[in-house]
């Protein structure tokens, strides 16, 4: 990719009648923020989105490891792959109920972010897409979530519980992979299959709340291996 005719990407510093840039307001003109606009601009900290900006692009704000606060505004309905990967001290984000998927890695590697805010509406939840925020606590995912692709919560080491909403079908390798401080979640006896690595590392998973019976935690497909967290569990049946 030719990033050339950005003048902000990879840029450590921007300078404007001799002062560094760190704020950034982004005009009511602007309707959508282009792919890899901010990409790598690591002397960013703050931005200000307009409230007719209903799109953000791919890689937009692509380790802009510097950047601690923005504020999304309710007219966006697009976040594109990538597109705050590596903000590493970003603490907060609420997602606008326009959006409907959280697409790959959109939030991989955010390792400052405690709060993420999901709307209801969510439908998809991609592969990466929560990868390595370790300083997330607590998602709580919307009952309209049906998709949980590969490593979507992989590493996050502060995640200490999750319901996993009852339209999910299955969960795919990685998905908790390494969740450290996992000690309880949440499944409906709709979830049909859990793959392989899905729950590795999470040794301090110990207690399932199930909706199903017996009987239909036994029909469920669990991959064995690297599992062993989730298949030794407690597990409490008939709980929702």
């Amino acid at each position: 990719v030719d990033f050339s005719s950005n003048p902000l990407s990879n840029a450590d510093n921007l300078n404007l009648y001799g002062n560094r840039v760190t704020n950034v307001t982004v005009p009511p003109t602007i309707s959508k923020l282009n792919d890899y606009v901010f990409y790598g601009y690591t002397g960013l900290s703050n931005i200000t989105l307009s409230k007719g900006l209903t799109e953000i692009g791919e890689y937009a704000f692509y380790y802009c490891r510097w950047l601690k606060s923005i504020d999304i505004p309710d007219s966006i309905t697009s976040i594109g792959t990538c597109a705050f990967y590596g903000c590493a001290t970003l603490g907060s984000i609420t997602v606008p109920s326009g959006v409907t998927r959280i697409h790959r890695s959109t939030f991989e590697g955010c390792s400052a972010m405690k709060e993420i805010t999901l709307p209801s509406g969510i439908t998809h939840i991609d592969e990466s897409a929560f990868k390595n925020c370790s300083s997330l606590k607590e998602v709580i995912l919307p009952s309209t979530v049906t998709f949980i692709g590969e490593a979507a919560f992989r590493e996050c080491s502060s995640l200490q519980e999750i319901t996993i909403p009852a339209g999910v079908k299955s969960l795919g390798m990685y998905t908790f992979y390494n969740c450290i401080s996992l000690k309880y979640i949440f499944l409906y006896e709709s979830l049909e299959s859990i793959s392989s690595y899905a729950f590795g590392g999470c040794d301090d998973l110990n207690t399932v709340y199930y909706g199903g019976s017996v009987n239909d935690w036994k029909k469920m497909q669990i991959n064995s291996k690297e599992n062993d967290a989730i298949i030794n569990a407690t597990i409490y049946y008939n709980h929702f």
